[in-house]
């Protein structure tokens, strides 16, 4: 009878530790599903604001020509802004796209204001020393900046500066010297 009741003892403390873990392990996993829940609901919020579509420039190049060509992305509103359209600009084009950049990535957007309808944008010197060359795609070059810049109702114009100074080109072959529609 004393056998009978160590191994009735022992059952239960077996049986006791055994759940004990497995009720650890439930804790653990209601834990790892409410954080689950959390970021669902996260990005359910973010996936409900309004999408904005907007226009970035970028270069196809042909065997005998560069084109600038239009690219649309879908943003949410509220990060579809003059300053975060121009960094996605810099970015460039996504691989899938097969275009080449307008802008060198190398170049920063140190400001940008935006003052009776004129875009002021001062980017870094890479903007003039990283452009590879030819008038073309300078041409290309400012046109993709004014062209995203201008698809915002506020703006008309976009002046250009390199360190905050006003220069006359990028390149050597297209005047910004005074604000570009």
């Amino acid at each position: 009878m004393r056998y009978i009741w160590i191994v009735i003892a022992i059952s239960v403390i077996i049986l006791g530790c055994y759940t004990y873990l497995e009720l650890n392990n439930i804790m653990q996993e209601l834990k790892d599903l409410k954080e689950q829940v959390a970021l669902l609901k996260q990005y359910q919020s973010a996936a409900e604001e309004p999408l904005t579509e907007i226009q970035l420039y970028f270069v196809k190049s042909t065997p005998t020509d560069f084109l600038l060509v239009p690219v649309t992305r879908r943003l949410p509103a509220s990060e579809a802004t003059p300053l975060y359209t121009l960094q996605l600009l810099i970015q460039g084009p996504l691989p899938e796209e097969d275009l080449q950049r307008s802008v060198p990535a190398e170049a920063e957007v140190l400001s940008l204001s935006i003052n009776n309808s004129l875009a002021i944008v001062d980017f870094s010197s890479e903007l003039s020393t990283k452009f590879v060359g030819g008038s073309q795609l300078e041409s290309h070059l400012v046109n993709a900046i004014v062209l995203t810049l201008t698809q915002f109702p506020e703006i008309n114009q976009v002046q250009i500066l390199l360190n905050g100074k006003n220069v006359e080109s990028i390149g050597g072959h297209v005047n910004i010297e005074y604000p570009l529609p």
